[in-house]
Parts: structure tokens; C-alpha cells; sequence
């Protein structure tokens, strides 16, 4: 039996672009709806922060978040380029574990980078991802991120019939970078696992950070 390890690297790119005009020679209804069209495409952006705002209050809100009326915007010139390890606390003490284990994850180094980090323009949740918030010392978001999870490893096997099988596991120990801006209002991250029931997602706690 051949075993095969790789990270799993799961990236959803998407792209979309508009392009509305009016002819001159267009009839006065053609125009008309033209600019009804364009105007919707105004909308769009606003309903999309707004939908990204209700999942994340309903997602933080059961784990003592306060989530404001608006979605938090960062206009900071610097960031911090932050790398932690995650350490898990399993008893097992193998470097591969087949369930997700409690951990702690902890500063190794911090170093501020020139720069404006971009903003997340969708939430799309899956169980390989983390969501990693930013807090104030009141517990309202100031930040968030979603990743892929670091400590995820599926493995691939060989059956006897020539099948593929997939496992998914997870690293007891590894460092990652974790980029956040440059906010001192941000004094704590917390670092969580969507989880699935079939029907809607909820939020596991991995692990919390200070911030400096």
C-alpha cells in the first residue's frame, strides 16, 4: 500500500465584470432600462456587505462576539505580518492526527510591513478553512480572514482494487503567517474551525492570540 501525503491548497478565484452602455440611436425605453441596469449593478456591492455582515453575526454572535452595524474597514498604511505556531494539546503525541484536537497557538515572531492589506469580498465557509477575527478589549470585530486551515494533510491510498481513498488529517504542530492590519485598537485574535451539520455552519474555537 502506497501512501501519498499532500497539503491540500484550496483556492476559489472568481472574477466578474459589467459592462453597460447606451447606444445613441437607442429608443428612450431601451435607454431607460439600460440605466435601471446600471443602477442595480450599483447595488450589488452594499447587498454583498451586507449578506457578508449577517452570516458573520449570526456565526460570532453565539461565541460572544459583537459584530456592528457596519462591516469593519482598514484604512491603515501598515500591516503586521505575524507568525504563530499552533501546537496541539492531544495526548497522542503523533505528528499526524486523524481528529481535530484542542491547541494552543502562540507568538513567534511580528514584524510591520508598508502596505494595505485588501479587504475580504466574499465568505464563503468550508470545513478546510479557519476564520481568523480580530478583536478590540470589548470583543467587537475590527478584523477578519478567512484561510485555509494550515494544519490540514490529506493523505491518498491505493486499495487492492486499484481504488483511490482520501483521508483528511491534521498536524499536531506546525507555524504559519497570519497577516492582519496594522490596528492598535486589534488586541486579541481568535482563531476558529467552521463546522458543518448538514444544514447551516457553526464555529469551533481553535485557539486565541494577544496582541500587542
Amino acid at each position: 500500500m502506497r501512501l501519498k501525503r499532500l497539503l491540500v491548497p484550496i483556492f476559489v478565484l472568481s472574477s466578474m465584470a459589467v459592462a453597460i452602455g447606451a447606444h445613441p440611436a437607442e429608443s428612450p425605453k431601451k435607454q431607460e432600462t439600460s440605466e435601471n441596469s446600471m443602477a442595480q449593478g450599483r447595488n450589488v456591492e452594499p447587498d454583498k456587505q451586507t449578506r457578508i455582515r449577517t452570516t458573520l453575526t449570526e456565526l460570532l454572535g453565539p461565541m460572544g462576539v459583537e459584530v456592528g452595524p457596519t462591516l469593519p474597514i482598514s484604512n491603515a498604511q501598515t500591516y503586521k505580518q505575524i507568525q504563530v505556531r499552533w501546537q496541539s494539546v492531544g495526548a497522542s503525541g503523533a505528528k499526524l492526527e486523524k481528529q481535530r484536537a484542542p491547541g494552543v497557538v502562540t507568538l513567534l515572531d511580528s514584524k510591520r510591513r508598508q502596505g494595505i492589506l485588501p479587504g475580504e469580498r466574499s465568505l464563503e465557509l468550508s470545513t478546510n478553512q479557519i476564520l481568523i477575527v480580530g478583536l478590540d478589549q470589548k470583543g467587537e470585530l475590527r478584523w477578519w480572514r478567512l484561510m485555509l486551515d494550515p494544519r490540514l494533510v490529506r493523505s491518498e491510498t491505493t486499495g487492492p482494487g486499484g481504488e483511490i481513498r482520501g483521508e483528511d488529517y491534521y498536524l499536531a504542530k506546525i507555524d504559519f503567517m497570519v497577516e492582519c492590519p496594522d490596528d492598535p485598537g486589534i488586541k486579541e485574535l481568535r482563531f476558529y474551525h467552521p463546522l458543518w451539520n448538514g444544514k447551516e455552519f457553526s464555529l469551533e474555537l481553535v485557539s486565541t492570540l494577544p496582541v500587542e
